[in-house]
């Protein structure tokens, strides 16, 4: 074995496990402090990148959960509100039945019936004018829009209102309302808006073009013919509306089942996410109590190595 001065073998050594002894155990402190496996791209940089990826998917079916909530809370208005339509409806219907019972009805409790029906009417206009979502009303018959529920596009559901309009044209149909200034007009039936208008002067609205009004006198009887067609708007607005909300009561058991099924992939998608991010905190501690030893090791020896070359002196005694 040859003495050197110039060049310590040993101490280089040493110095290089010291250093990188001392690296281990900073990255140990890293991911004990910050509790991830993955603090820099250096760490793990195809984990980074898949880590990345699976972090865009747990955003974006967080965000699908919330828009699949909306969307039922958007049914749930909706439904409400043609719940509410059909009480409506229904009420009409007795009236209608109750103004057909020529044998009892009179003139005066005809104009009574007729009032009720009306207000109704008027009811069912504001029930499609003010049931909205936001700004964005849901009764109109215009609502048809879907709801992003996934984390990728084209994850969508949609909800149709179109059959739900619920305004007294729209549930009624057309009502032929006569024109011109006229003394004597013919009773047409249909429930939309001047339904039953048998009392005397009526003020009137085509509701179907929204021409200026017209006044006009009606016939002040109500017979079997004219109680028959009104019944049958009516129950065919009845089933209109069922229809309406069953499609509505459909789409929300749909949403409800998507956010089961979200909430259910966000775990798993977050369990594997955390595969590769989070740090083993047991096995991180192992390592950083073993670095500490190596270095307190690494250190000794350098110590050592650097005094070897000290025995050169002796040599010069």
């Amino acid at each position: 074995m040859s003495l050197r001065i110039n060049t310590n073998v040993a101490a280089l050594n040493a110095y290089n496990n010291l250093a990188a002894n001392q690296n281990a155990q900073a990255s140990s402190f890293e991911r004990l402090s910050s509790g991830l496996r993955i603090n820099k791209a250096a760490d793990d940089a195809a984990g980074l990148s898949i880590s990345q990826g699976l972090t865009s998917q747990i955003n974006g079916l967080t965000q699908a959960v919330s828009n699949a909530q909306d969307g039922i809370n958007v049914a749930q208005i909706a439904d409400g509100a043609l719940g509410t339509t059909q009480n409506i409806l229904q009420r009409m219907r007795t009236l209608v039945v109750q103004a057909g019972n020529t044998g009892t009805q009179d003139a005066s409790s005809l104009k009574a019936i007729n009032g009720e029906i009306q207000k109704l009417n008027s009811q069912l206009d504001n029930i499609a004018s003010q049931t909205k979502f936001g700004a964005t009303n849901l009764l109109d018959g215009s609502f048809n829009k879907n709801f992003q529920v996934g984390a990728n596009g084209g994850d969508t559901i949609a909800l149709n209102l179109a059959g739900a309009a619920t305004t007294a044209h729209a549930v009624g149909g057309t009502y032929a309302a006569p024109t011109g200034t006229q003394t004597t007009g013919t009773y047409t039936g249909g429930v939309d808006l001047t339904a039953l208008a048998i009392a005397g002067g009526v003020t009137t609205t085509n509701a179907g073009t929204g021409v200026a009004s017209t006044v006009y006198t009606v016939p002040t009887t109500y017979d079997s013919t004219q109680s028959s067609a009104d019944l049958a708007k009516i129950d065919q607005a009845i089933s209109d509306i069922s229809s309406a909300r069953s499609g509505i009561g459909a789409t929300q058991n749909q949403l409800n089942y998507t956010v089961t099924n979200l909430q259910t992939a966000i775990t798993n998608v977050t369990a594997s996410r955390s595969n590769l991010t989070d740090a083993d905190l047991a096995s991180e501690v192992t390592k950083m109590t073993q670095s500490q030893i190596l270095t307190q090791a690494a250190t000794s020896v350098l110590a050592q190595a650097n005094s070897a070359p000290q025995a050169i002196l002796k040599l010069l005694q």
